[in-house]
């Protein structure tokens, strides 16, 4: 397993894996929030929405490739603030509890500190269970509660600084 910068020949086993984690999500998020994401990633213009995602400096796009499948990413981006924010964080049912969603975010963190960012934040929603341990674990302060923020789903806001 390798993690690395997506890459547009990437783009198609991305978008199956992203497809393939909302769906183990179903029973952990609303229904319409799950669906919402999946139908986002198949609006027309979303293959070449990432391709500008992946040419612009300010974005990180990872993968966790084994052979030629995408396993896992971890996407987001670092602002003229020197705010780094985590977007999505996923890996492929089949691979998880084996330390990828560990090394996507430190590689996004190291990915962060060498674009100048001086903190990282993220939302997860509470349900989330294996997420809100993985964040604590890696040094993630909760430092706010968003009740019923997007689609009825509370959100916790974790952040990190990297000085």
């Amino acid at each position: 397993m390798t993690i690395r910068e997506m890459r547009k020949e990437d783009l198609e086993s991305f978008l199956d894996c992203e497809a393939r984690i909302w769906e183990t999500l179903r029973d952990l998020l609303p229904e319409e929030f799950v669906e919402r994401n999946i139908s986002w990633s198949s609006r027309p213009g979303v293959r070449e929405a990432w391709a500008r995602v992946m040419d612009d400096p300010g974005w990180i796009v990872l993968v966790a490739v084994e052979g030629d499948s995408v396993v896992g990413f971890v996407q987001g981006s670092v602002d003229w603030s020197r705010l780094s924010t985590l977007g999505f964080l996923g890996v492929d049912e089949g691979h998880r509890r084996k330390g990828i969603a560990r090394a996507l975010v430190d590689r996004f963190l190291e990915e962060s500190k060498s674009r100048d960012a001086a903190k990282v934040t993220l939302f997860t929603s509470p349900t989330l269970k294996p997420a809100v341990k993985l964040y604590a674990d890696m040094g993630f302060v909760p430092e706010g509660f968003l009740s019923r923020h997007r689609l009825g789903v509370d959100m916790i806001v974790y952040s990190k600084f990297l000085s």
